[in-house]
Order: C-alpha cells, then sequence, then structure tokens
C-alpha cells in the first residue's frame, strides 16, 4: 500500500483533481509516525470524502447522504466515475463518514488514486457489513428501471429477451461498443460532444414536428446523459451497458420495422444488414456469434461516410448502437427522478447559528 509518505505526489494528483480534499484537515494523530498504520488503512476512506452525482451534475459530501442516496442519486467515484457506496464506521469514537468503491475485480481501474486496492479478506467483510446492503446490482438497477418505463414500440419488448439471452452481443459486441467508445470519447472536444447530443435532441423534435424542450431543460438532460455515459463505461458498470446495448438493439429495430413494414417504406442496405445480422446472433450460441461478428465486422456496408467514402459493417453497428443508447438516455426526464426523491443537502450548509439551518432537511439513514 502506497502512502502519503511514501508517495508526496499522491496527495497533489488526486487534490489537483479534487481541490476540497486536503491532507490539512486529517486529525493530528493519523498523519503522525505513530499513526501509519491508520494511514495506509483508511487512506482511500479519507479521500473519498465526496463523491460526484450524475444526476445533480454537482459534488455532495458523505456526510451528508444516507445509504440510499448513493444509488438514488446515482454518485460516483469524481476521479474513475465508477459507482460507489456509503459507509460510516467510528474512528476513535468518532463517526466518520466516507465514500467506497465496491469490491475491486481484476480488471477494474488500477489507477484510481481513490482506491483501496490492496483491501484484506477481513475488511472486505466488514465492508460488506458496514455498506448496510448497497449492493451493486441494486446501484446499477435504478438507471435500468428509468429505461425500462420509457415508451417503446411493443417490437422492443418482443425482442428484448432474445437479445439479452444473446451471449456474442452482451459480453462480447457490448466490450467491443465500450472499448470503441471510450477511444472516440477520448479524442472528443467538448464541442464535438456537445454537437452530437444537439444532433439527437434536433432530430427527435423534427419527428414530432415541435420544439420539445428549453434550451434549460434540453441542458440539464445533455448533461445528466453525458455524466451517466463516463460510468457506463466503467468496468463496474458493465452489466448495465449490456443491457442498454441490447435495448438499443431492439430500439433500433423496431423503429425500422415500422417504417419498411407499417409505412411500406423501403429499408436501405444497412438498415437490413444491421437487422439481420442482429436476428441470426440470436440463434447461435457465442462461438458462432464470435466468428459471425469476426467475419462481419471488416465487411463493406452499404452506407457511406460524409467523404463518400464506404463504410464496414462494424463501424455502422457501432455507430447505431452509440446513437440509439444516447437517444434513450435523451429520453429520460431527470427532473422527474429527482423529483421522486429527496435530494441530499449541499456541501455548503448554514453555519449551526444560521436561520436558515430551520429549512435544510436532516440527513436520511
Amino acid at each position: 500500500m502506497v502512502t502519503l509518505e511514501h508517495d508526496p505526489g499522491l496527495r497533489k494528483r488526486t487534490t489537483d483533481r479534487i481541490p476540497a480534499l486536503s491532507t490539512d484537515a486529517f486529525p493530528s494523530w493519523i498523519v503522525s509516525a505513530s499513526g501509519l498504520k491508520n494511514v495506509q488503512a483508511i487512506l482511500g476512506e479519507v479521500f473519498m470524502k465526496t463523491g460526484y452525482s450524475n444526476l445533480l451534475g454537482d459534488h455532495v459530501d458523505a456526510s451528508h447522504l444516507g445509504y440510499d442516496d448513493c444509488k438514488d442519486f446515482q454518485v460516483v467515484c469524481p476521479c474513475c466515475r465508477e459507482p460507489i457506496f456509503k459507509v460510516e464506521r467510528a474512528v476513535r469514537e468518532t463517526p466518520t463518514h466516507f465514500l467506497s468503491h465496491y469490491q475491486a475485480s481484476a480488471s477494474d481501474v488500477a489507477d484510481c488514486e481513490l482506491r483501496v486496492s490492496s483491501l484484506t479478506m477481513a475488511e472486505r467483510a466488514e465492508r460488506a457489513t458496514i455498506s448496510r446492503g448497497q449492493r451493486i446490482d441494486i446501484y446499477l438497477s435504478v438507471l435500468r428501471h428509468e429505461v425500462e418505463q420509457l415508451p417503446a414500440d411493443p417490437r422492443v419488448a418482443e425482442f428484448l429477451p432474445r437479445v439479452l439471452g444473446c451471449k456474442a452481443i452482451t459480453i462480447d459486441l457490448a466490450s467491443d461498443i465500450r472499448d470503441y467508445w471510450k477511444a472516440m470519447l477520448g479524442v472528443m472536444t467538448p464541442e464535438i460532444r456537445h454537437g452530437m447530443w444537439e444532433e439527437i435532441f434536433r432530430e427527435a423534435e423534427e419527428v414530432d414536428g415541435q420544439v420539445r424542450f428549453s434550451d434549460f431543460a434540453k441542458a440539464v438532460r445533455i448533461r445528466a446523459a453525458d455524466d451517466l455515459i463516463q460510468s457506463l463505461l466503467t468496468d463496474r458498470c458493465k452489466p448495465l451497458l449490456s443491457f442498454m446495448v441490447a435495448r438499443a438493439i431492439c430500439s433500433h429495430r423496431a423503429r425500422s420495422l415500422r417504417v419498411s413494414v407499417d409505412k411500406g417504406i423501403a429499408s436501405a442496405r444497412s438498415t437490413l444488414e444491421f437487422n439481420g445480422l442482429m436476428e441470426q446472433l440470436t440463434t447461435l450460441n457465442r462461438t458462432q456469434g464470435q466468428r459471425l461478428l469476426d467475419r462481419y465486422y471488416n465487411v463493406t456496408s452499404g452506407d457511406t461516410d460524409i467523404d463518400g467514402n464506404r463504410v464496414t459493417i462494424g463501424f455502422r453497428v457501432r455507430a447505431w448502437i452509440i446513437s440509439e443508447i444516447q437517444q434513450i438516455l435523451s429520453e429520460i426526464d431527470y427532473v422527474e427522478v429527482l423529483r421522486r426523491i429527496r435530494p441530499p443537502e449541499p456541501l455548503d450548509r448554514p453555519e449551526p447559528d444560521d436561520p436558515a439551518l430551520d429549512q435544510v432537511a436532516a440527513p436520511r439513514h
């Protein structure tokens, strides 16, 4: 375990990302030589006094969060954007509130400066006890539930079980989408990313024939959806990404069938290729599905890019699924989601003698 004493740069790298955190606030016994063992044991916990809420778009203090707030407000690590949970422990008879990553796996973010990477089995067991049922599957179910409540073509519900049962899609294709998307975001400027969101809303308004949102309401949805995507692409959220990929495939297929079957408009060749590939994958086992994906991913599609060059089926599959996931996330009414839960207290709590204190709701436990 690297300590502050062994790696002075650790403090700087961490506080550069979260300026509000500083070892100056540590009790003297923690940073003393006699308390060095305690630094090693709770290093990650000390630094995780603050999380980031994907729904609120703001940082939240651990001491103001109840045990359900992390899932309700989708609180994540402000460094790596993975889901985290609330822990309260007595340190020298004083309750200490902090936020913790879920148990690390071999593929987890190894260099997140806010993760305790070498927990013993006893420490893991203790965390499981004091986390009070804050399981990762419950955390991930919040966004999935919101997506499942969105209005959808009946064809989505009809095809979804088949797609979710296809490991070549939920594991291999989802992994490919994740890697491609992360690489794409790594080279995109904020202006390009914002432009993509604007295009999604513009297309939706063209379909409806009316302006659906005010500029402010649209900005709220874009900010929340963009934050959620950053967490969606972390290792801990793989099950949720698999669901989102499956849902995106079904939504895209349903839309194309609505146009071709219901309206009698012939589908483009690329759309037929996409639907045919997905339907065929659901009939194969994982090994057969992997071979099919490998064979078709580099085959030239019927589409061209903005420069008129032919694109591969693999490129088209990635682009359509990513665009569909963005569209799904843009349809969630995040303001309504927040209305259903009480927001945690802000970081700038009034002083005890401040009259405004009476108006601040007590934290939920």
